[in-house]
């Protein structure tokens, strides 16, 4: 084996023993059907309305975003995109199925250092 890959082969791991490390600390990956999506009112003008929560989201080909759930696109909704789930990128407000492949499970956002 060449240097070149042994410290490939090394970094790789140590990626995984950091996400490891990072996931024991945040908590298990959930399946994406459990994910909180808020709502519970029609409009957000209800006080019964929760906003949805910002996730950090895990795709199939191991890439990861933070999303949240965006009513607007879900079905019934008047942005609704047939076979395009709801899940929103906060900062550019686009669909995250736009960018990457629909997301296998989510965790919470870790709290963002002091």
């Amino acid at each position: 084996m060449s240097k070149q890959n042994n410290d490939k082969s090394t970094s790789v791991n140590a990626d995984s023993t950091r996400n490891s490390e990072l996931n024991g600390a945040l908590g298990a990956w959930q399946p994406i059907d459990t994910a909180p999506k808020g709502g519970g009112a029609e409009h957000i003008t209800d006080p019964n309305w929760v906003e949805p929560p910002l996730l950090l989201l895990l795709f199939a080909d191991g890439n990861q975003a933070v999303c949240h759930w965006d009513w607007y696109y879900a079905l019934g909704g008047k942005g609704c995109r047939c076979g395009i789930s709801a899940w929103v990128e906060p900062v550019s407000g686009e669909q995250i199925a736009l960018h990457y492949d629909e997301p296998t499970h989510w965790m919470p956002r870790p709290t963002p250092p002091v």
